[in-house]
Formats: C-alpha cells, sequence, structure tokens
C-alpha cells in the first residue's frame, strides 16, 4: 500500500524520507504527523477517509459522523458509479476509461444520482440484486467446469484459465425508470463524449 503514496519531505515535521499523506490546505505531511491531525476514532465513527470521500461526492457529513450514517451513503455512491459505468456502456458501446470522460466528470453524474435519495436507492437495490445474481451464474459456471472436468474452460495465450468476470455476468440493465433518469443525466452531464 505505501508504494501507491507519495515519498519525500514531510512538511510539518521536516523528517526525509516518509510516505505523505496530502491534506486539505495542500501540504503533503507524514503518517506519524497525519495521525497527530486525526487520531484514532471511537469504532462507531466513520474514518476520516470514508467522510472525506462522502465529501469529495458531495455529501455534507460532519467531522462525528457515524458509520452508521455513513456508510448506507458510501453504499448507494459505489452502486451509482456502477450502475452509471453499465448505463454509459449500453449507451457508447464503450467503458468511460475508455470513452475519454474524466473522474471529475463522471463524480458529477454520481453526486446528481446521489441527490435522489429515491433513485440511489434503488439503484442500490438493483446493483445488489445484479451482483447477487452474477454470483449465481458464477457458481453455475464453475460448477459446470467442475463437471467436465474443466475439458472445456476457455484458455489464453499462455494457458490461463478464462473464466467470467462478476461484471460479465451481470444481467443485463433493465431500461426502467432509473436506466432512463440515469441515462439523461449522463447524456446532460457528458453527451460532448458521446
Amino acid at each position: 500500500m505505501a508504494a501507491d503514496k507519495p515519498r519525500g519531505k514531510c512538511g510539518a515535521c521536516g523528517k526525509d524520507p516518509r510516505v505523505l499523506h496530502q491534506i486539505a490546505s495542500g501540504q503533503m505531511i507524514c503518517q506519524t504527523c497525519w495521525r497527530e491531525i486525526h487520531p484514532p476514532r471511537p469504532k462507531h465513527l466513520a474514518t476520516y477517509k470514508q467522510i472525506d470521500y462522502a465529501r469529495a461526492l458531495g455529501l455534507d457529513f460532519s467531522d462525528d459522523a457515524t458509520k452508521e450514517q455513513v456508510e448506507p451513503w458510501l453504499a448507494r455512491a459505489e452502486a451509482a458509479i456502477y450502475y452509471s459505468h453499465d448505463v454509459w456502456e449500453s449507451l457508447t458501446g464503450k467503458r468511460p476509461q475508455d470513452s475519454g470522460t474524466t473522474l471529475d466528470e463522471f463524480a458529477a453524474v454520481v453526486r446528481a444520482i446521489l441527490g435522489d435519495e429515491a433513485l440511489s436507492e434503488n439503484i442500490r437495490r438493483t446493483e445488489d440484486q445484479r451482483i447477487e445474481e452474477a454470483y449465481v451464474a458464477s457458481d453455475e459456471w464453475r460448477e459446470q467446469q467442475e463437471s467436465e472436468n474443466y475439458r472445456n474452460v476457455p484458455t489464453g495465450p499462455n494457458g490461463e484459465w478464462l473464466s467470467p468476470t462478476l461484471t460479465e455476468l451481470k444481467p443485463p440493465l433493465r431500461k426502467d425508470h432509473s436506466y432512463r433518469a440515469v441515462a439523461k443525466l449522463l447524456k446532460s452531464h457528458l453527451g460532448h463524449r458521446m
């Protein structure tokens, strides 16, 4: 994990080299200094990372928000991201990352979805159901391969097994109210990318 984070001189204590975290002011500080600013939290409170992520999505949570308050919204946000990506792909034939869209552009769509509590909750339930169906399909695929002693497993160029991903096994989107609402949001925010 530390390999993913920038390293360098801490802007607070001056120690070098350190794994750095960027704080709201833009200053890069080490883990030790960061913990002084953000001491360990009681277990019932949401983590600072969860609160920061929720705020980045446009949700307004105080620093003392509980996990019980924050986690349902983060589950809605995750579902909104996956669902809007799938709607985008159904409209354009490409995944968002292959279409030149930026994270900021897509975040605006997710914020708009989260702004409609009924829509975001419906999308969360729909995505939960689609993922559950994908797990069932994955289990069925594995059982079929086992029953055939893995004779018919597709393989890649190096002989590795190519099992379908959960995304590939998710059932197709229903073109219901949620689909139409998200398609409209995508067209209004990202129509220039379509």
